[in-house]
């Protein structure tokens, strides 16, 4: 739905404004960014203007109608971000989240989203059984269950001026890996929305031979004479198994071992070894510790789940639940291609990168426009980690711009998605439809022949649009369709800009525009309005298709 613009904001040296959207939200945040196809933005406004709305949301989190859900500073720069979960009468309100950045203690800007909600029924007449009925009639799944620990009441914004108390749940289907976020109007039962949620002793090294012939070492544990792939917090302060799959799923699944501390030639040694390497980078690059930054949530991979039945193939995913098997990082066998997805570092690192989304960043929600930023993000960092741990090059073990190519049993970058041109790939092997690398190529709503949408509304086939803009920013280059040029600042400026965009000024509903808002606003903090990083970031920015104020 359009948004229909209120009035901007002047705070931190940039114009801030605030929106109202379709659904009666208003968002504020920086006025950096615009859409050249949406009506131009007002006259900044000051003083007055900006004391009310800073006096209404400081006013609104003394009532308690915002809670505070995680704090992060930024080490040197003496600032902290707060992000706050919006309530009414005490219940969460669906997508109703700010971000509020203070300097020295003082708040100096917000962000974000909220609702003006009001004579709601906050009563509810359906109980959180009949809530799951209503999915599994809906899904046309009689098997699913829920998970009462994630089940909440809710004010679910359906359309202007219409907000619903429903249920927030996670329904999963036993011993599948089906897992669905679903919002019920605690009042009709109706499925108002969903998604698929588709993240001692000293330490011992093994060593092991990848699928693609990498020599490779990692932790282990020994134990009843037997070494495991196995991290007891020892070498990382962190819990890492990894399981052999036995190429089914169901079944029974073990810890990888070895009698000798040493593994033949296998794709599990790159999982094993993989995600320490990844949790190194992120905490190296970025100081974050493990997916949760915490090194609470245990890297468990599971390796070799195979089931055509359940259409497991062909695939790497992140879960964080599983009743069966547990949370984790999960790589298919392939029926289709003979694909190994976890011979390949930069598809380890995008499903780890899943999991940092999901605990440290915006958790952004797995469905259009912000589901492909979802994407997007872990593209980027999958490339990051090529680029910090393997030279440049073609080939097996190289880094580049594409992903997933060391997964394709000879070498190969065909049906891989590309940061340096798109367009040379096609996810849906349509000329009509390339992968994008504007916003005017972005793909419309797409369905399946029984009416359901396809591909969670496009959230892989638009994820190249963004790490287009990452490639511009870091190497450089010339867009396709724009034909403008941006000269590149490095990878690791750029990929800092990207770190502090996704987990410090994104929120779970954030959409293209608001991304590009968020990436210049993050260029500006970390290298200054006036700085040559600052000049490219607007240049990659214009050159995927946005007008930059």
């Amino acid at each position: 739905m359009k948004k229909k613009r209120l009035s901007v904001l002047p705070f931190a040296g940039l114009a801030v404004v605030l929106f109202a959207t379709g659904l009666s939200a208003e968002k504020i945040g920086p006025n950096l960014v615009r859409d050249p196809n949406a009506p131009a933005a007002g006259p900044a406004v000051s003083g007055p203007a900006k004391s009310a709305i800073y006096s209404y949301l400081g006013r609104e989190i003394d009532r308690g109608s915002f809670v505070l859900t995680r704090t992060s500073t930024d080490a040197g720069r003496a600032t902290e971000h707060r992000r706050y979960e919006q309530r009414y009468e005490g219940f969460p309100v669906w997508g109703g989240e700010i971000l509020q950045h203070l300097r020295g203690g003082k708040v100096e800007s917000y962000e974000g989203e909220f609702y003006r909600v009001a004579g709601v029924e906050t009563n509810p007449k359906r109980t959180p059984d009949e809530a799951l009925q209503s999915c599994r009639s809906s899904f046309r799944r009689p098997d699913l269950v829920a998970h009462p620990e994630d089940t909440r009441l809710i004010i679910y914004p359906v359309n202007d001026q219409d907000f619903r108390l429903a249920y927030e749940m996670t329904v999963e289907k036993k011993n599948a890996l089906f897992l669905e976020r679903a919002v019920v109007d605690a009042a009709t039962g109706e499925v108002l929305f969903h998604h698929s949620l588709i993240q001692v002793e000293d330490p011992l090294i093994g060593s092991g031979t990848g699928a693609r012939n990498d020599l490779l070492k990692f932790p282990t544990t020994l134990q009843s004479s037997k070494y495991y792939m196995w991290d007891q917090a020892q070498a990382r302060p962190i819990v890492q198994r990894t399981f052999e799959g036995n190429h089914q799923y169901g079944g029974t699944i073990y810890l990888s071992n070895s009698a000798d501390n040493t593994w033949a030639k296998n794709s599990i040694v790159n999982a094993h070894a993989y995600i320490g390497l990844i949790y190194d980078f992120y905490y190296i690059v970025f100081g974050n510790k493990g997916v949760d930054n915490s090194n609470t949530f245990a890297l468990n991979s599971f390796v070799h789940i195979y089931n055509v039945d359940e259409e497991l193939t062909d695939n790497a995913f992140f879960m964080d639940d599983n009743s069966l098997y547990g949370p984790g990082f999960y790589f298919l066998d392939s029926y289709y291609g003979n694909k190994d997805f976890g011979a390949a570092l930069d598809i380890v690192a995008h499903e780890f990168s899943h999991g940092v989304t999901t605990f440290t960043g915006a958790n952004l929600t797995y469905w259009g426009e912000s589901g492909a930023l979802n994407e997007s993000f872990s593209d980027i960092m999958g490339t990051a980690v090529e680029f910090y741990f393997q030279a440049e090059g073609s080939g097996y073990n190289m880094a580049d711009w594409t992903n997933g190519e060391d997964a394709n049993p000879t070498f190969t970058y065909a049906d891989c998605r590309r940061q340096d041109d798109p367009n040379l790939n096609s996810q849906l092997k349509m000329a009509k439809y390339p992968d994008p690398c504007h916003i005017s190529q972005k793909v419309p709503t797409l369905y399946y022949t029984d009416g359901t949408v396809y591909d969670n509304d496009n959230v892989h086939i638009n994820a190249t649009i963004f790490p287009h803009l990452f490639y511009l920013l870091a190497h450089g280059g010339t867009n396709r369709v724009s034909q403008l040029s941006v000269t590149g600042i490095g990878l690791e400026k750029a990929e800092k800009i990207m770190w502090q965009a996704f987990t410090k000024h994104m929120t779970s509903s954030t959409n293209f525009l608001g991304a590009a808002n968020a990436i210049l606003t993050s260029a500006i903090e970390l290298h200054g309005a006036s700085s040559t990083e600052v000049a490219q970031t607007k240049n990659a920015i214009r050159a995927i298709g946005y007008t930059v104020n």
